[in-house]
């Protein structure tokens, strides 16, 4: 299915049962299917037969994280409280770590300017928020969230993820921070985010197509 995505299918197409590939994917309760497909574009506001959208449907269904998915104000107030979490670095930031994920918070996302302001960060922290990723800021913060994130999130974490694009962003990979931090549980997360196909070298970006403009 993910193979179909990446070679350009229309994931709006109605299918014969007069749903799209969203509605299809949240009528059966999959989650990982109904993430890709939003990640493609997928319009949630197209309805089934029924008049019913996909997040009409996921809160029928009880479908929690599905929902958070299709409600982006749910979800940014999600994604401020797992940050929070990580800056705060309490003695019970791992369990609140594996709630807010399995609640559905998306953690590929890296932390703008706008919520950096409501973090205030331990005295002693010697990090830029903004920019960083939740598993970026947790491993340069040595936080005990990291094993959480690395372990807890769902099969659409990405674990590469660095975003070069804002200020301040990491411009060292999850892994190459990992391998900075020693002890036994730095051991551990390494050997976890090698398992989950971890690389220290960023992907590189395709390069431009060739045109008459642009020889």
């Amino acid at each position: 299915f993910e193979k179909l995505l990446n070679e350009g299918y229309d994931v709006n197409t109605v299918l014969k049962n007069g749903r799209t590939a969203l509605l299809h994917s949240v009528y059966n309760q999959n989650a990982l299917f109904a993430y890709l497909l939003i990640q493609k574009g997928a319009d949630s506001a197209l309805k089934d037969p029924d008049g019913k959208t996909a997040l009409d449907v996921a809160v029928e269904l009880q479908q929690t994280r599905i929902e958070l998915m299709l409600n982006p104000d749910k979800q940014a107030e999600l994604q401020r409280q797992l940050i929070f979490k990580i800056a705060e670095d309490g003695d019970n930031v791992d369990p609140d770590v594996k709630s807010l994920l399995s609640s559905g918070v998306n953690p590929n996302f890296a932390v703008t300017a706008e919520m950096a302001q409501a973090i205030t960060l331990p005295e002693d922290a010697d990090v830029v928020i903004e920019g960083e990723t939740p598993l970026t800021l947790a491993l340069k913060m040595k936080s005990l969230a990291t094993g959480g994130l690395v372990n807890w999130a769902d099969p659409g974490f990405e674990i590469n993820l660095v975003d070069v694009n804002l200020p301040n962003a990491s411009s060292e990979m999850p892994l190459t921070l990992a391998k900075k931090n020693k002890g036994p549980k730095a051991q551990k997360i390494i050997e976890d985010l090698m398992n989950k196909n971890a690389v220290e070298t960023p992907p590189t970006p395709p390069a431009p197509a060739v045109t008459e403009e642009n020889p």
